[in-house]
């Protein structure tokens, strides 16, 4: 009966002081992991808050120039939303086919840029399959690329 009594606060002991250390280790450093990385996506950089409100390890693109309407060629986009949600980069928006013909297969690239017109995180490229003429559809990307601190943007078709 003596060592059950004994087993039990060993035990107890085994598992916080562990805990103890870890958290004293963290506040000791004054860090807070700013970064979510996981293999299995890619990384989302909260330390970088230009453009974005953030909240709730989420961040959603505030730029004017992202939700202004742009045209390319004989196309036109609108209601661009860039967002982060449980590591993975959103990137939504409507196209429309603005011109008088098309429903031929379109390689769009959107290059993303900062303030400054630099390009920034690269540029997505998509394939529009279907898009008649006057109609218009809401393309959302899932990207591991964080893009949502993004200025402005620009598109083109490639072929």
């Amino acid at each position: 009966m003596k060592k059950k009594k004994i087993i039990i606060p060993v035990i107890i002991a085994i598992i916080l002081i562990p805990i103890v250390i870890i958290s004293l280790k963290n506040f000791l450093q004054g860090k807070e992991d700013i970064i979510v990385d996981t293999a299995k996506y890619g990384h989302i950089d909260f330390s970088n808050t230009k453009n974005v409100s953030v909240s709730n390890y989420e961040k959603t693109n505030i730029s004017p120039k992202i939700k202004e309407t742009h045209k390319f060629k004989d196309y036109e986009i609108s209601n661009m939303k860039i967002y982060t949600k449980e590591n993975i980069c959103y990137i939504e928006f409507n196209i429309k086919n603005i011109s008088y013909s098309g429903g031929e297969p379109q390689m769009i690239d959107i290059s993303f840029y900062d303030k400054k017109g630099n390009d920034f995180a690269g540029t997505y490229e998509f394939i529009d399959t279907d898009l008649t003429p006057g109609k218009s559809k809401k393309i959302v990307i899932k990207e591991i690329t964080d893009f949502s601190n993004a200025y402005d943007y620009s598109m083109m078709t490639t072929f």
